[in-house]
């Protein structure tokens, strides 16, 4: 297209005479589309500029201790825990604060759940727990790695 920039990232150890570079590219259409329908209707006054959300890949690791009346249901009720605690990380809004106590709140919440520890909840990578994430006005929560492990009560360590 006429009057675009393009960014380009190109290593090279040098120059070779007439050497041929191929630029291949993704773009994503929608942020054109958005852009030229606000174009349309925008004040005259108004600098209006879209961008593509970002994502933070949230990782969530633990140990469940199973209500013992519940222990042959054991396997439902872990896949549940998993499945709220990643419904919990899939924000699908920008500018979201996800503290550590509601994901254990959530999991805590799941029928047959008597005690639990989670010993991860950082960004995807990172090791550790933090008190909450936080994401920006340009990024969105997802659910990275989401966990757990049924241990007996009396191997659950909490640290």
């Amino acid at each position: 297209e006429i009057n675009n920039t393009y960014n380009v990232d190109y290593s090279f150890y040098a120059p070779q005479n007439g050497e041929r570079i191929t630029v291949r590219y993704n773009t994503n259409r929608l942020i054109s589309t958005v852009t030229n329908a606000l174009e349309s209707v925008r004040p005259v006054t108004a600098d209006i500029l879209v961008k593509e959300a970002e994502y933070i890949s949230v990782d969530v690791s633990g140990d469940i201790v199973i209500d013992e009346d519940l222990i042959e249901d054991s396997q439902t009720i872990l896949e549940n825990v998993v499945s709220a605690v990643t419904n919990l990380l899939n924000t699908n809004a920008l500018a979201q604060v996800i503290d550590y106590s509601d994901v254990l709140t959530v999991a805590s919440s799941i029928d047959g759940v008597d005690s639990l520890n989670i010993k991860l909840f950082n960004v995807s990578g990172e090791i550790g727990r933090k008190s909450f994430i936080k994401s920006l006005d340009n990024q969105s929560i997802i659910a990275g790695t989401v966990s757990f492990n049924l241990v007996d009560r009396r191997r659950l360590r909490v640290y």
